[in-house]
């Protein structure tokens, strides 16, 4: 899409100028869409999927540190996170957990997160070791839900 060239001051506005700023504005609200039209389902409600408008639905990526420097094969460490006070939502989310081997070691490779706890402010959870030696864990968290 080309610029509009601009008048000169004083200049008179004519047919063909008016004419090329209101294909220009045509073309502008042709490409341009409002979020307010888009959808997201939601299938994390007991009484069934939830269409809510884009502006009704957010996401939350976070990062738990897990307080483990040395496991034990068997062993479990509990892991919490609370949502911010900004970001309540009206149902528990739909909430993504993956395990991050922060040192590369081997018995950071061979670990299973469980989400035991989920509600509209918060989570908890278990990281399993299902190895033994030193290492490094924390959990990627991506929360999905709909706003209070």
């Amino acid at each position: 899409m080309s610029n509009i060239p601009l008048p000169e001051r004083g200049q008179p506005l004519d047919v063909t100028y008016i004419n090329q700023m209101a294909i220009a504005i045509n073309n502008l609200a042709s490409i341009a869409t409002t979020t307010s039209n888009k959808t997201i389902t939601l299938a994390n409600n007991p009484s069934g999927p939830l269409q809510l408008g884009i502006n009704e639905v957010r996401i939350l990526a976070s990062y738990v540190s897990v307080p483990v420097t040395s496991a034990t094969l068997g062993q479990e460490q509990v892991f919490a996170i609370n949502y911010p006070g900004s970001l309540q939502f009206k149902t528990p989310p739909i909430i993504i957990a993956t395990p991050v081997n922060i040192n590369n070691t081997p018995a950071g490779k061979n670990v299973a997160v469980v989400l035991n706890d989920i509600t509209a402010s918060g989570a908890q959870g278990t990281v399993k070791f299902n190895s033994s030696g030193d290492l490094a864990i924390g959990v990627n968290l991506l929360i999905i839900g709909q706003l209070n």
